[in-house]
């Protein structure tokens, strides 16, 4: 996609765990006691401390679901993920009915970036549970990452449905639109998004929307406004470039000298300040330019071959 999509959501969530070992048979005060620290170790954030006893119980009720279930997330919160697949798994197989069991395994596939068995797993989430807002979000979060926005697309719709104040599934799902060119779409979702949530980036993306429906005024309308709301060094540059686009020349260069001043060091800026100088038949000033971003970028092919056009004029 054209820019990043939000990230899949892939934190786990605990289960209730009301009676944490009845799988396994009998309980006991002792297991019960070191589980509910292994909780409570879990739940403020001591994730070392709450693996001890949970592998302690696994040794004494090794098909305990919760046991696997909370090592795996457990294991997951210190980034151990191969180690935190297998418990996972192994909740899965002993209870394959638990959305919330499959949902924490599709989203260690993720974490490993086996994200066609993520799908898998999201896709037997949202078949046990159709109107739930986070799986049929996560599977089409999946999607996006497995590189096919298409198909993501109706999930996140659907999703979008279900909660239409999500800000993040609904500017993943304006930007699904804008790549797979269903631009009249694309715009609707922004424009109900902006007015939840007035940001840049809604801005930025509605530019976008704008520039690949050939609206370019739009297009540098809502460029401008992101930029305003947000001087990064992306908003500047995406503003600058489109008027330079469209060799709308002193407002391009304008901006391009402003962005320069606040971000020096940004050689993309620096090579569309001298493109910009360049047009307008400032040669000496676009040769400056273009020098300083191939000192700042000695890779950048574009600063000698603008800089041969440069001298030869």
């Amino acid at each position: 996609m054209s820019r990043s999509a939000r990230n899949l959501i892939i934190f786990f969530v605990l289960l209730a765990w009301s009676s944490p070992l009845l799988a396994q048979g009998t309980q006991t005060p002792e297991r019960d006691r070191l589980f509910q620290s292994a909780v409570s170790q879990y739940e403020a954030g001591h994730y070392a401390e709450a693996i001890q006893p949970l592998e302690k119980l696994l040794r004494e009720v090794p098909e305990s679901f919760e046991v696997h279930e909370l090592l795996g997330l457990t294991y997951a919160a210190q980034s151990q993920d191969t180690k935190a697949n297998e418990h996972l798994e192994k909740a899965v197989r002993i209870k394959p009915d638990s959305v919330a069991a499959l949902s924490n395994l599709a989203a260690s596939y993720a974490r490993l970036g086996k994200f066609n068995l993520a799908i898998e797993q999201f896709t037997k989430a949202v078949e046990l549970e159709p109107t739930n807002f986070d799986t049929n979000h996560n599977l089409g979060e999946a999607y996006i990452h497995a590189g096919n926005v298409g198909k993501a697309i109706p999930f996140l719709e659907k999703a979008q449905r279900i909660n239409p104040g999500s800000y993040d599934n609904g500017y993943d799902l304006s930007l699904g639109y804008l790549v797979t060119g269903h631009l009249s779409e694309a715009r609707s979702s922004v424009q109900s998004l902006l007015k939840q949530k007035d940001t840049a980036e809604l801005h930025n993306l509605l530019g976008q929307i704008e520039e690949k429906d050939g609206q370019f005024v739009a297009a540098a309308t809502q460029f401008e406004a992101a930029a305003h709301m947000e001087p990064s060094e992306s908003n500047l540059f995406d503003w600058a470039s489109e008027l330079l686009l469209h060799r709308t020349l002193d407002p391009a260069v304008q901006v391009f000298e402003r962005a320069t001043a606040r971000y020096p060091d940004s050689p993309r800026l620096m090579v569309g300040l001298g493109m910009a100088y360049y047009a307008r038949g400032n040669y000496d000033d676009a040769v400056k330019a273009f020098l300083r971003g191939a000192d700042l970028s000695p890779a950048d092919e574009r600063c000698y071959k603008f800089l041969a056009r440069a001298y030869d004029s």
